[in-house]
């Protein structure tokens, strides 16, 4: 008999209960339990993912979370990869990119890749609109990692010149044009994609990966901080969010991740 999927998400440190507060793995972990697909949930840090055995294991000269073992025993990374490969393998069940279309779906019809298409340019639009948060929640994310993980985190290397330079100079003004920023994204999101009548954003009854993008962004922000995702995710500033967010968790309670995520 094979052996099951292997998920493999990120973690600040292992074995002691770290939050999984990574988006890209939120999304995959999401679209495993969408697409039904049985998984062994493993376990993995930046300390991991800069070693040798990774990247030779990956084939690659940067190892990323999150990535899959496969029953065939082989490797799979990149959250958008692991998706299309879900829809590819799985095409018996609903589509994560056309969650109304009826199954089989074609993925080389021409409405499946549009919606790819829709999708990356959904990525990006969130991307932006969500990026003020970056500032709001990084300086409390790298207190979980040790202090080699932190400086590569936090480097110029890693994420630009001087980027780290304007996190650590943002003054309480700056944080809370960064909350308003992302609540008016939220806001113009929801009117563009939930009104009408519409339950989901990549659909009008099912969601699909425009919506496991913006829940995994919720994930990272509620594996970090309770108060600092009710501010952004659930309040009426942010639209009608916080009704969305009710009807994802119901369908996908991810209990394991809740589970270690802060109190406050």
């Amino acid at each position: 008999m094979p052996s099951p999927l292997k998920f493999y998400n990120l973690v600040a440190n292992k074995g002691c209960s770290s939050p999984f507060f990574s988006p890209p793995c939120a999304r995959v972990h999401v679209a495993l339990l969408a697409k039904h697909v049985p998984f062994e949930l493993v376990e993995v840090t930046y300390s991991d993912l800069r070693s040798q055995h990774w990247r030779d294991k990956l084939g690659v000269h940067k190892a990323t979370a999150p990535f899959v073992e496969r029953e065939d025993a082989t490797f799979l990374m990149d959250s958008f990869a692991i998706a299309k490969w879900l829809d590819e393998a799985y095409r018996d069940r609903p589509s994560l990119f056309l969650p109304e279309a009826p199954v089989p779906v074609d993925v080389g019809s021409v409405p499946y890749v549009a919606a790819l298409e829709r999708y990356k340019a959904f990525e990006k639009t969130c991307a932006a609109g969500l990026g003020p948060d970056f500032k709001l929640f990084a300086p409390i994310l790298i207190r979980r990692f040790d202090p080699e993980t932190a400086a590569y985190w936090s480097s110029d290397a890693r994420l630009g010149d001087g980027v780290w330079d304007s996190v650590d100079a943002a003054t309480e003004q700056d944080k809370a044009e960064s909350v308003k920023a992302v609540q008016r994204f939220l806001t113009q999101l929801s009117n563009d994609h939930l009104l009408d009548g519409r339950l989901f954003i990549s659909s009008a009854t099912k969601p699909g990966m425009e919506d496991f993008f913006l829940f995994s962004h919720y994930r990272l922000l509620r594996a970090v901080s309770a108060s600092l995702a009710a501010e952004l995710f659930e309040t009426p500033a942010s639209g009608s969010c916080k009704a969305w967010l009710d009807r994802v968790h119901k369908l996908y309670p991810l209990e394991e991740a809740r589970a270690r995520d802060p109190s406050t």
